[in-house]
């Protein structure tokens, strides 16, 4: 497994978690 994907797998993850965190803050603000 090359370094590439498993550094595309982490960003895709952390990109994820921090849309859900954005999205349940926004929903808590309101």
């Amino acid at each position: 497994m090359p370094y590439t994907e498993i550094f595309g797998i982490i960003t895709n993850w952390v990109g994820l978690n921090l849309a859900a965190s954005l999205a349940f803050g926004l929903i808590l603000l309101q």
